[in-house]
């Protein structure tokens, strides 16, 4: 106890497991700590960069929420403050390659997942299909998520202020909530890819359509 004491840790504080970043055997594998979801973060800069020099129509706005494994809180308080029209949560999800996994199409090296659901909210069908056409249209690498447990920013963003138009990205990882996760590099850069295309192709006419589209 003594020893502790020495060290200034007190009752309460926050410790976290050390994890070295690798790049595994394969060279697309990335084992690290917190892809849950320092990911998501880096997808939104790394697309933030993309958009450069880059003409598109809408106002970007990329948060860092905080305390989404505790209740969403962050991202409540973050669409109060941005009032989004359109919001995406970058997340990953479940990797389903492992041999006593169910026999899901999400997996590493599957490409970016666009969540149909999960535990706390169902994807905008507009959204969704709008998403997707940009996929086939780009040939960017996608699957289909759904959960029917566990939730994302989405839940409480969807439900802010009126309603925002509202899905999940997700990037397929193993062992998450753990620190030694691991990811596959091109799903994170099909990731960036196709957050780049939906900026540059959103307009207030899209938004317009969305808002009036039978799918909420």
């Amino acid at each position: 106890k003594e020893m502790v004491a020495e060290l200034g840790i007190k009752i309460g504080d926050m410790i976290t497991p050390h994890t070295d970043f690798r790049v595994l055997n394969d060279g697309k594998s990335l084992l690290g700590k917190a892809w849950d979801n320092r990911l998501g973060v880096a997808a939104a800069i790394e697309t933030l960069r993309n958009l450069k020099g880059v003409k598109h129509k809408a106002t970007v706005v990329a948060g860092g929420s905080v305390q989404e494994e505790v209740g969403l809180r962050g991202a409540r308080t973050a669409a109060y403050h941005v009032k989004p029209d359109v919001a995406f949560a970058i997340d990953v999800t479940m990797s389903y390659d492992l041999p006593t996994s169910p026999k899901y199409d999400t997996k590493l090296g599957a490409g970016v997942a666009l969540s149909i659901m999960d535990g706390s909210v169902i994807a905008h069908r507009g959204l969704f299909d709008f998403v997707e056409n940009i996929c086939k249209q780009e040939n960017i690498k996608y699957t289909y998520d759904l959960l029917t447990a566990g939730g994302t920013d989405s839940g409480e963003i969807h439900k802010s202020m009126d309603g925002v138009i509202t899905m999940t990205l997700s990037i397929p990882c193993r062992y998450f909530h753990s620190h030694v996760s691991i990811i596959n590099v091109d799903d994170y850069v099909q990731t960036v890819n196709l957050l780049t295309k939906i900026v540059t192709a959103i307009d207030s006419d899209v938004v317009s359509d969305l808002k009036a589209s039978k799918y909420r």
